[in-house]
């Protein structure tokens, strides 16, 4: 009889570390799901390594179509933190007018609002 009661008494003190296993595993699964690299970064860090302009656009192509936000008119577009990314390492290659025309045909304009904030000094 004391055998089966010492087995019992077993079985209950490991609940508490199976609990602690499952909590301790959730929270590591948690950290990971807020702390993983977003896409977005990921192709922007591609950016930094490319070498020459044909890189830079098929890394465009390729990311263009995962990396759609939507502007403040409801219209889809490249995130534009993407966008400043291709246009700064374009700008590092030191490139000629005729290499300039090319690439604006697959790159789309640049955003042309400036916001202005105006403040009197009373």
């Amino acid at each position: 009889m004391e055998d089966t009661q010492r087995k019992k008494h077993k079985k209950k003190d490991k609940k508490p570390l199976y609990l602690l296993l499952g909590f301790l595993l959730f929270f590591v699964i948690f950290i990971y799901a807020l702390t993983r690299p977003s896409l977005q970064s990921k192709a922007i860090e591609q950016i930094q390594i490319c070498s020459n302009v044909n890189d830079v656009k098929s890394l465009y192509e390729r990311y263009k179509f995962e990396l759609l936000e939507t502007d403040e008119n409801g219209n889809k577009i490249v995130a534009l933190e993407f966008q400043d990314a291709v246009r700064n390492k374009l700008n590092s290659f030191k490139l000629t007018e005729e290499e300039l025309v090319k690439c604006l045909e697959w790159i789309p304009p640049s955003k042309t609002s400036l916001n202005i904030i105006v403040i009197h000094d009373l």
